[in-house]
């Protein structure tokens, strides 16, 4: 096991797609809540049918790409900035 719930999982290489995708939704979650909205509220907001607003009321993140999560911040009024640490340097076998 490691330190990593994500990776534990979804392994090493789908943990940080699926980790964004957590974070946003939280995000999202977050800003439903503090307004109030409702599912009619969100359906007019982000253009979204019942069904999908339903799946993202309920945290289902298999029915969004990271990408489309973006969207409906953005619609929602958020900002979202991006931060990307600069790794150290990779070693390069002979």
């Amino acid at each position: 096991m490691s330190n990593n719930v994500f990776n534990d999982i979804f392994g090493a290489d789908h943990a940080p797609e699926v980790e964004l995708r957590y974070q946003l939704i939280e995000k999202i979650g977050a800003i439903i809540e503090a307004h109030g909205y409702s599912q009619i509220d969100l359906i007019k907001i982000l253009g979204q049918k019942q069904p999908h607003v339903s799946a993202l009321m309920n945290g289902k993140m298999g029915e969004f790409s990271s990408d489309r999560l973006y969207g409906f911040l953005s619609k929602l009024g958020a900002h979202v900035h991006i931060v990307c640490d600069i790794p150290q340097r990779v070693l390069v076998a002979n």
